[in-house]
């Protein structure tokens, strides 16, 4: 069930209706079962995927604020699991072939396992806050893990799939949905998604429709120069309104809840330079990257306080 499909629709609709219909107290818990329905259409076997992710970080969180002196160990041990899982599903095949190879050279027999797995939806995106959650746990940031807010976290539907990145200090405390009905949602959150429908069914999928046709080997002749030229801006506007469009779709779906995810793009291709391009473009990653890694790393090097 894609977010520009109308079985997506339909269930968004329904999921939308019976939330804000149902008493406080019963949200959370439909929350997680539609989200839990919503990551099953996908694929129901990966289910599993994010639910040990979550399962991990509870384990691991709570062993860290229970040993203090221990926490940066079993934060380096859940950061390695959740990498490892993420680099045995996109990078499989990659080594798989690697190490063949150096054991071919070597005389070893090869190693068989059957190659045909497909890619978890949206695994570098918990991933990634999985990690960040772990982080913010042994610096203070997060106080006493609860399950229930960690699979919320983890499974929340409108954004498991395409992003943004969010942290757990900023999404967790809005995902207790005590909040009530504003007509403000309703609004915000049908103009995000039909901004994102239009993005990605409209502008993304007819310019995929020329790209394709224009880099296809079956087309007539070599293009030209200014053909090429062409292709590659229609190629960078593809990719911008397909992830836009699905960022938009994300934002649209959690504002109907009442829930605000952070925003993922701010017009890119008006940026002035590379630097603001990259300030404009997948924002969350960004900051992401320069939280957890860039500070942390000049931090050690310069001897320089650690401010995020």
């Amino acid at each position: 069930m894609q977010f520009n499909s109308f079985s997506y629709l339909i269930f968004l609709t329904g999921a939308v209706i019976v939330y804000w219909a149902l008493p406080v107290r019963f949200r959370r818990i439909f929350v997680l079962m539609a989200s839990l329905f919503f990551y099953a259409t996908l694929n129901v076997f990966f289910v599993a995927v994010p639910l040990f992710i979550c399962c991990m970080v509870y384990l691991l969180s709570r062993r860290m604020l229970a040993e203090p002196l221990k926490a940066k160990q079993w934060m380096a041990l859940g950061i390695s699991c959740a990498l490892a899982i993420l680099i045995f599903f996109k990078y499989r095949d990659f080594l798989l072939v690697n190490v063949n190879t150096l054991l071919a050279w070597i005389g070893a027999s090869p190693i068989h396992m059957a190659r045909a797995i497909a890619l978890p939806l949206g695994i570098s995106f918990y991933t990634f806050e999985a990690i960040g959650y772990l982080i913010d746990v042994r610096q203070g940031r997060l106080a006493k893990p609860n399950f229930m807010d960690l699979c919320l976290f983890f499974m929340f539907w409108p954004n498991i799939m395409s992003g943004p990145i969010v942290r757990g200090r900023e999404l967790i405390p809005q995902l207790k949905f005590q909040f009530g009905f504003e007509p403000r949602f309703a609004f915000e959150g049908i103009d995000r998604l039909i901004w994102g429908l239009v993005q990605k069914n409209v502008i993304a999928n007819t310019l995929g429709l020329w790209v394709g046709k224009g880099f296809s080997s079956n087309a007539a002749g070599a293009p030209s120069t200014i053909d090429g030229w062409f292709l590659a801006i229609a190629f960078g506007l593809q990719i911008y309104f397909d992830f836009a469009g699905y960022t938009n779709m994300a934002i649209g779906a959690a504002r109907l809840l009442g829930v605000t995810l952070p925003e993922n793009f701010r017009y890119p291709y008006h940026a002035a330079t590379p630097p603001d391009f990259w300030a404009r473009w997948h924002m969350t990653l960004s900051r992401w990257i320069r939280d957890y890694l860039f500070f942390p790393i000049n931090a050690k090097f310069k001897g320089a306080p650690l401010a995020l």
